[in-house]
């Protein structure tokens, strides 16, 4: 459910670290400016070079809307439960920060800001998705494709090289 008519939204995070209940973080409406600097900041191109940047841009503008979260038991710092109320024991002034160390926390609330609406497909484009190499017939999933480039070693070897720093 939507209700237009309240400044926060909670947003829910099941993770396995913290057991149960669910997280709940809250953050507000993304302004007209920030949403359009969400969308034209998540691709730069430089020169040729086209940079995809979902994920600081995710970073950078989930932490921009996120506004509190609900004490949670398995939320601690330092020992102590952690809490972003003044008044609680455990409130910590820096609380935002310590969230950000949470970067799947804060990527799922700018998804949640940002990316939860989308329009439905008017038109049935007649396209069908396969598994390449599956034989609709005898099931088989062992069979070449026919068609298409042939296989590249050498761009798995590449995928599979550690990431750079």
């Amino acid at each position: 459910m939507l209700d237009l008519d309240v400044d926060k939204y909670a947003v829910e995070i099941l993770d396995k670290r913290l057991g149960s209940p669910a997280l709940v973080l809250y953050r507000r409406e993304p302004t007209s400016r920030e949403r359009f600097l969400y969308q034209t900041r998540k691709v730069v191109r430089n020169g040729k070079r086209i940079e995809l940047r979902t994920h600081e841009v995710r970073q950078e503008f989930g932490l921009a809307v996120l506004t509190g979260f609900d004490e949670h038991p398995g939320l601690t710092a330092s020992g102590q439960q952690l809490s972003c109320d003044p008044a609680a024991k455990g409130y910590r002034a820096d609380w935002r920060e310590l969230l950000a160390t949470r970067q799947d926390w804060i990527d799922i609330v700018a998804q949640d800001a940002f990316e939860s609406a989308q329009a439905k497909p008017e038109i049935d484009t007649g396209l069908e998705f396969v598994v390449a190499g599956a034989d609709e017939e005898s099931g088989d999933r062992c069979q070449e494709p026919e068609e298409g480039p042939p296989h590249d070693p050498g761009l798995v070897e590449e995928l599979d090289d550690p990431l750079a720093p």
